[in-house]
């Protein structure tokens, strides 16, 4: 799949404790995870056996464990572990037998991989949960809501840099008839068929989504019409060589508009899109409609937005 289906966009998350975890470089996590280790273990040291700075060192053990997995969390809780007990040594922490010291090491230690195996738990799980989500159960790809979010950012930041993109929307056509032909499971191949032709078409930033039904949507960062036109013609061509293998009367239509500005409103873009896929099926089965749109430098910021397309390529 292509990795801007399903992973974040640059949206608020980013802005979040995890989002600053998760999206630091990783020698720095690395870096201060140690420094702040070090700093809790000279503080138990300097303050001596009677206060503990114990509950500290789940701060550190935490980060590691959420950014890097279950094997740096076991590593930080090892590390944790010695540095309370080199702290409880040189700050005068005296038992009634040596053991016991070791033996208090031991708890700690237990406590601390404890923690990070939760801990490591509930990450994997939020993340798959965030996972299903974001993606369709059937075809893997990124679903509608996930499709729509990734979009708006897509159009934020297309117009914050001046970079052109495009969308898409596809329609199978016959898709109905092999469902009431041959039943739901041959419908369903149908639809992962065509999954499966949009994530070996497309390039890495790219964003394929099923919206629903046998519709899916395209999101093409900084494409323009040439790409878009190329794009599009690969993939209804090898989709129809999937289909005429499995002897599948089913082609592709669809609708793609190529901004060379960005619109101000993500409702409007689908809007256009959509209407083109709808020309597409008026006119008949099979049929790719590519459309520019360039905003009107007459309106105003503050108008409604007016936009200028050229003929539709067919």
């Amino acid at each position: 799949m292509n990795q801007s289906t399903l992973e974040p966009d640059d949206s608020a998350s980013s802005r979040t404790i995890e989002g600053m975890i998760l999206g630091a470089p990783a020698y720095l996590v690395v870096v201060a995870v140690a420094v702040v280790t070090g700093l809790i273990w000279v503080m138990d040291w300097t303050t001596g056996a009677e206060i503990s700075f114990s509950i500290f060192y789940f701060g550190p053990l935490g980060v590691a464990t959420w950014r890097f997995g279950l094997r740096a969390g076991i590593a930080s809780a090892i590390v944790c572990s010695a540095a309370w007990l080199q702290a409880d040594w040189f700050g005068g922490a005296t038992y009634s037998h040596p053991y016991i010291a070791y033996w208090n090491g031991s708890v700690r230690l237990f406590s601390f991989l404890i923690f990070a195996y939760l801990l490591a738990a509930l990450h994997r799980e939020l993340t798959l949960q965030q996972q299903l989500a974001r993606t369709d159960p059937l075809t893997g790809l990124a679903n509608r809501r996930h499709f729509l979010e990734v979009t708006a950012s897509e159009i934020a930041r297309s117009g914050r840099y001046g970079h052109t993109l495009s969308l898409a929307y596809l329609d199978l056509d016959g898709f109905k008839q092999i469902n009431d032909q041959f039943g739901h499971p041959e419908g369903d191949a149908v639809l992962m068929a065509m999954a499966g032709v949009l994530q070996s078409t497309l390039r890495r930033p790219d964003v394929a989504a099923r919206l629903g039904g046998d519709e899916f949507g395209i999101l093409l960062p900084e494409t323009g019409e040439l790409q878009l036109d190329e794009l599009l013609q690969r993939l209804q061509g090898e989709f129809l060589t999937a289909t005429s293998n499995r002897g599948w009367a089913v082609t592709v239509s669809g609708g793609a508009v190529a901004f060379l500005d960005s619109p101000r409103r993500v409702d409007r873009a689908i809007a256009e899109v959509d209407g083109l896929l709808y020309e597409a099926k008026r006119a008949g089965k099979g049929l790719l409609l590519i459309k520019t749109w360039r905003r009107d430098p007459n309106v105003a910021a503050s108008g409604d937005e007016h936009q200028t397309l050229g003929d539709p390529n067919i």
